[in-house]
Formats: structure tokens, C-alpha cells, sequence
């Protein structure tokens, strides 16, 4: 809780939503069998459980039958689908994330990125899996795990660990690949590991340096006056677009939502390869950037890009909620990014 935050209102704007869900979760998913990206059912099933819906819930359950009969055909679900199911029960739905792991290393381009995607038959071959490890007799039945901070779901233990490796080249040649496919893919893989899949390290790396390469060239010679200040060499503000190429390419304006997916994404990497990201220059001129144009109420940079849709303007401010969890920070220079983002949200909730 935010002490400039009523948490009261912040816990009923989360039920009142949920109960919109509830009430529209055969249109949910009808709407994502039409949609072509088709994540929509991942992202509501998601949304309920983050905002602590049980797993009993009739609308979970719906939710989570229409989304295990789906084929694994685009980056985007896929990588929610693992979040969900790893938020879920990721040891009772281990096999169906490594599925989503084999899906995203298989979908990898050569330089790293992520485009839409493609269904591969290696997707579904589980026959050489290791089985579960057998359960231990003791005197009693198994203790379960200690209950955490109210409100706060603890995840089972993973008791398997299953290496995933690439088996497919995906057939996008020349394509360069995109931001928001590849951000997503992080949040992804992030689930994945989570959920005991070991994905391999040359991905990892490879994935870490195409958000270095594509990162913005520095703004001006000074690092801003109250922004990160530590690490290696001066810091910059730097951020990123949408993809390499005219006319978003390395030398085009940065905006808000790709520049924190993009932190978001470094963060990750950073972390799976076993690397301090609060020391990586990518992260800290990052959080430079952001610290010099954040705002709630639109997606910073070109002017066409703060006028989007509505719709994202919230992909853009679950992008920043990303940033501060993953970095670890309740300011971005001398922005309460949470503060002003909640407030911000609050005030945004219609009467439905």
C-alpha cells in the first residue's frame, strides 16, 4: 500500500473490474478465437488470478478450459499463457509451459528478436520428458508450504527442472523481428523459468544483446540532474521505438511503452544469465530515459505516438508497472511512478 494511495479504492476498483470480467467471459473468449493475435482469453485469465480471483472461480475455469484448447500459434499467447498458468498451478501445468517455452526458443530469430510467430511440430513432442520425480515417504503427509503476507498466493516448490533446446529455425527470413513481440517473449520465458524450464543460456545472451544493439543513441552529453547517477561510465538518456528500420530505427524517437518493455526485457535477461542488472549501462540510461519523460496519462514521445488509442495507453502503463517491479524502484528520477499511475487509473474506471 501507497500511503498517498487509498488502498480501499485501489481494492475496489480491482473487484469492480473482476466483476466486469466475470460478467463478459463468454465474450472473452469468443472474441479471442475471432481476434488474429487471439490472447485475449490468456490475458483475462491472467488478470483474474493477479487480482486474486481464486482458482475455483467459475470464470477462471472457463477461462483456463478455453485456453488449454488452444494451439500455440503466436508470441503474444504463448507468453501470457505461460504467465497464467505459472501464476495458476506451474507444477500441476509444468508439461503445458515447457510447451510455451519450446515455442518461444524455437520462435527466436537469428539476431535474437521476436516477430508473431509460428507453430512447430516440436511444440508438442513430450514423449521424452523426464517423468515427475517420485514422491518421498515420510511419517506424515506433506507439509504445506508456509502461508505468506495476506493476500499474497505462495507458489508449490518446483520439483522438476526440464532443459529446453532449440529445435526449429523460424522460416521469417529478413525479417527483423519487433519490440512488443520481443518484450512480451521476456515476460514469457521469465514464467517459464519460474516454472523449473531451463532455457538455454546462447538464447538468453543473444536475446540481451539485440536490446543493447537496438537501443537509442544518447540524447545529449548530460545525464539528467536527479536520475540514476551509478554504474559504469556516465549515464545517458536512452531509449528504444517499436523496431530497427525506417522510420522507428536506431536513429528514430523513442517512446514510452518500448522503452520500459525494453528495460523490463534487459532486466530479465540479465537476471537469468546471472548478471546485476542494476549495474548494466542499458538498464540505468534506460531508467535515465524514463526518469526525464515519464507520464501516466499518455504514452511519452512523437507526438502520433502520445495520440494512440486509448488501449495503448494501458499497454504502456503495464510496461512501466514492469520497470518498477523488475528494476526495483518506487521513482523514476523524481516521478512515484506508482502514485501518479494509480491515481491516474483510478480516475480512468467507467461505471461498468
Amino acid at each position: 500500500p501507497h500511503p498517498d494511495v487509498p488502498q480501499t479504492r485501489v481494492d475496489a476498483a480491482i473487484a469492480k473490474g473482476l466483476d466486469y470480467l466475470r460478467a463478459n467471459v463468454d465474450k472473452i473468449i469468443s472474441d479471442g478465437a475471432a481476434k488474429p493475435s487471439g490472447d485475449v482469453s490468456e490475458l483475462a485469465l491472467l488478470t483474474l488470478l493477479k487480482g486474486g480471483a481464486p482458482d475455483t472461480d467459475p470464470a477462471v475455469q472457463k477461462l483456463l478450459e478455453a485456453v488449454l484448447k488452444k494451439p500455440l500459434e503466436k508470441t503474444y499467447t504463448v507468453s501470457v499463457m505461460a504467465m497464467a498458468l505459472e501464476e495458476l498451478e506451474r507444477d500441476k501445468y509444468q508439461l503445458k509451459i515447457y510447451q510455451c517455452a519450446q515455442f518461444l526458443v524455437d520462435n527466436q530469430l537469428g539476431n535474437g528478436r521476436w516477430t508473431y510467430g509460428q507453430s512447430f511440430q516440436s511444440v508438442t513432442d513430450i514423449a521424452s520428458l523426464p517423468p515427475p520425480p517420485k514422491s518421498v515417504k515420510s511419517g506424515g503427509a506433506a507439509k504445506p508450504p508456509p502461508p505468506g503476507a495476506p493476500g499474497v498466493k505462495v507458489k508449490p516448490t518446483v520439483k522438476r527442472k526440464i532443459p529446453v533446446t532449440k529445435k526449429n529455425d523460424p522460416p521469417f527470413k529478413g525479417y527483423e523481428g519487433d519490440n512488443s513481440n520481443s518484450q512480451y517473449a521476456s515476460l514469457g520465458l521469465r514464467a517459464c523459468h519460474d516454472a523449473g524450464i531451463v532455457i538455454p543460456k546462447d538464447l538468453l545472451v543473444k536475446a540481451r544483446t539485440s536490446w543493447a544493439e537496438l537501443q537509442h543513441a544518447a540524447g545529449g552529453n548530460q545525464p539528467p540532474a536527479n536520475g540514476v547517477a551509478s554504474g559504469p561510465g556516465p549515464i545517458h538518456p536512452r531509449g528504444w521505438c517499436y523496431q530497427k528500420g525506417i522510420p522507428c530505427g536506431q536513429g528514430g524517437p523513442a517512446y514510452g511503452s518500448m522503452t520500459a518493455g525494453a528495460i523490463s526485457a534487459v532486466c530479465i535477461y540479465d537476471f537469468l544469465i546471472g548478471e546485476n542488472w542494476k549495474k548494466d549501462k542499458v538498464v540505468l540510461d534506460g531508467i535515465a530515459w524514463m526518469g526525464k519523460n515519464f507520464t501516466p496519462s499518455e504514452n511519452p514521445g512523437p507526438s502520433e505516438i502520445g495520440k494512440t488509442p486509448t488501449a495503448y495507453l494501458y499497454y504502456y502503463l503495464y510496461a512501466v508497472e514492469r520497470v518498477g517491479l523488475l528494476f526495483d524502484t518506487t521513482h523514476f528520477d523524481t516521478h512515484d511512478w506508482y502514485k501518479v499511475g494509480a491515481l491516474f487509473i483510478l480516475d480512468q474506471q467507467t461505471s461498468d
